[in-house]
């Protein structure tokens, strides 16, 4: 699908990021069933040297301390998650999970600063 088409979705549309950081452009946006009968929604960004990467889906998951996989932790929007963001890896990527009190868990896998990444997420909702 194209970038307008996800942004146009209902329910998962909403965490479209209106704003994208600086140097970095639209690019691969896909949509499909996860499976369980729920959507997910798959963003790729990229400014020709790195790359973002958005997995939304939606969850009947309630937040708290989970991981997806062994070391990818799931932060809870409605908690002070901004000060419980990984420390980026030895190339500076970070990835983590961020689940809003709809259930809906957006994963976010690049190499934004930290501030660049509180600027995405406040775009989107």
């Amino acid at each position: 699908i194209t970038w307008e088409e996800a942004e146009g979705l209902e329910g998962l549309g909403t965490y479209v990021p209106d704003r994208l950081p600086d140097g970095y452009k639209p690019g691969y946006a896909r949509c499909r069933n996860a499976g369980d009968g729920k959507d997910r929604l798959t963003l790729l960004c990229s400014s020709g040297e790195k790359n973002l990467w958005l997995n939304i889906t939606e969850t009947d998951w309630n937040a708290g301390d989970m991981f997806i996989g062994l070391e990818t932790p799931v932060l809870s929007a409605k908690e002070d998650w901004k000060s419980k963001l990984p420390k980026p890896d030895g190339e500076g990527g970070i990835q983590f999970g961020l689940i809003f009190e709809d259930g809906v868990l957006v994963e976010y896998q690049g190499y934004l600063k930290e501030e660049e990444i509180l600027e995405l997420f406040y775009s989107m909702k």
